[in-house]
């Protein structure tokens, strides 16, 4: 698991509330998660799911959610479904604070 620095959980968290797409879905960012480390994108629209509560027992109604390793499993790359789900801006800084980091390596 490749280590990740403050500077990139630090842009990554600035974009929590984005919207974007991936696979012709519409997605928002809602969460970072620093030791996986990874994101969290909920899907936007009619796609929902059952929560259960702490004891396994039907709860409410939410929108699905996919957590996504925010580096490629074979590279040491973005991964994948991040690529294509921020704009191409936004991709320019997380690669330059990516490409820093193995440069420190």
């Amino acid at each position: 698991m490749q280590d990740i620095s403050q500077k990139l959980l630090s842009a990554l968290r600035n974009q929590i509330g984005a919207l974007g797409r991936y696979n012709g879905q519409d997605f928002e960012l809602i969460e970072v998660l620093e030791h996986e480390p990874a994101l969290v994108l909920r899907e936007c629209g009619k796609s929902h799911t059952i929560q259960d509560d702490l004891h396994g027992e039907a709860h409410r109604i939410v929108s699905k959610t996919h957590t996504v390793s925010i580096f490629s499993e074979v590279s040491d790359k973005l991964h994948p479904v991040l690529e294509e789900f921020f704009p191409p801006q936004t991709l320019t800084v997380l690669h330059s604070y990516i490409a820093g980091e193995a440069e420190h390596l």
